[in-house]
C-alpha cells in the first residue's frame, strides 16, 4: 500500500510528506496537493487549472514519482 496523505501513521511522517510536497516543482506540487489534499479528480483538476486531464495525469505521475523516491530515502 502508499503511504501518501492520510495513512501517514505518526507526526513525524506527516512532516516528511509535507516537507517532501512543498519540495516539489509549483506545477507538480499543485496538481498533488488538489488531488491528495482536497480530493480533487483529474477532471476536477483540469478544469479548474485550465489544463488538459492528460497534463494532469503526467504530473501526478512524476509527483507522485518523486515523493516515493524522497519518502524512500
Amino acid at each position: 500500500g502508499s503511504v501518501l496523505v492520510g495513512e501517514a501513521v505518526g507526526a513525524d511522517e506527516a512532516v516528511l510528506l509535507r516537507q517532501i510536497v512543498s519540495a516539489l516543482p509549483p506545477p507538480l506540487r499543485d496538481v498533488f496537493v488538489l488531488s491528495r489534499f482536497a480530493g480533487m479528480t483529474n477532471q476536477d483538476i483540469a478544469t479548474a487549472c485550465g489544463l488538459s486531464v492528460k497534463t494532469v495525469e503526467w504530473r501526478m505521475t512524476k509527483a507522485l514519482a518523486l515523493v516515493t523516491l524522497r519518502l524512500r530515502d
